[in-house]
């Protein structure tokens, strides 16, 4: 009887792998029957778009490698956020663009694997790069709808200077995200593990509180900027929207 049993499920796994020629199966099967297979040819762009970032990096340590050091040590080292605005604005170098679509890249991809790794069925109804896309262009109008009302108001309450600086330093971090998430999403493609998938989660879970806690340093270092309006600003255009996100993935809630 367990002879059998063990043998159906071998064919089973075997048969799954074979529908499956071109992509790649998320997790080693013990979760049969809820194992989802990502589409065919799945692997195929993700592979084109992770040389492409990896080719990104490259290219910006050969070519500015002093200020990507710089934004790094920024990321560890708060009190140089001031120093790094003098030396320009990171936010419309290339270095910082590139960074910053490495980590919308990867961040997009890494929402579209959670429809493998989380739950028992398939969060979003579309799939392949269609999806991808969709993603990618959410999260893009997300972040540049968000910095826009931190911008605007800071013009209106005349904190520009703290809302410059709240909007630099996510835009860091975030870069920062975008390195981190790389090797993970190389593990999560080819050596499909639900663990570091949850891994890669915590990780960004450390980095979305870590950035918190440095908003409010800044607001706090400003004396004209109101705490409370700073407490609206990370409740709104923060912590909403994370918890919103978290409710989807944890829910199962298909969009």
């Amino acid at each position: 009887m367990t002879e059998t049993l063990i043998r159906d499920l071998t064919e089973t796994f075997q048969s799954a792998i074979i529908q499956g020629k071109g992509g790649i199966v998320s997790g080693d099967g013990s979760a049969y029957p809820h194992m989802r297979i990502m589409p065919e040819g799945t692997s195929d762009w993700i592979f084109i778009l992770l040389v492409l970032s990896l080719c990104g990096i490259s290219i910006i340590l050969y070519n500015f490698n002093h200020r990507f050091r710089q934004s790094i040590q920024t990321f560890f080292q708060f009190y140089n956020l001031h120093q790094f605005t003098r030396d320009g604005n990171f936010i419309s170098e290339r270095t910082g663009i590139f960074l910053y679509g490495i980590f919308l890249i990867g961040l997009s991809m890494f929402t579209y694997q959670a429809n493998f790794f989380l739950g028992d069925s398939y969060i979003f109804v579309d799939s392949g790069i269609s999806l991808f896309v969709k993603i990618f262009i959410g999260y893009t109008l997300f972040f540049l709808t968000k910095s826009g009302i931190y911008f605007i108001s800071g013009r209106i309450f005349e904190t520009r200077e703290a809302s410059f600086l709240v909007i630099l330093d996510d835009f860091i971090i975030s870069c920062v995200n975008g390195l981190i998430l790389l090797p993970i999403l190389f593990i999560t493609t080819y050596s499909p593990t639900p663990a570091i998938f949850i891994a890669g989660l915590s990780i960004l879970g450390l980095t979305f509180i870590y950035r918190m806690i440095r908003a409010v340093a800044i607001g706090l270092s400003v004396s004209q900027f109101s705490l409370f309006y700073l407490f609206l600003y990370l409740c709104s255009l923060e912590i909403v929207p994370v918890m919103v996100i978290g409710k989807i993935l944890a829910g199962n809630s298909q969009i």
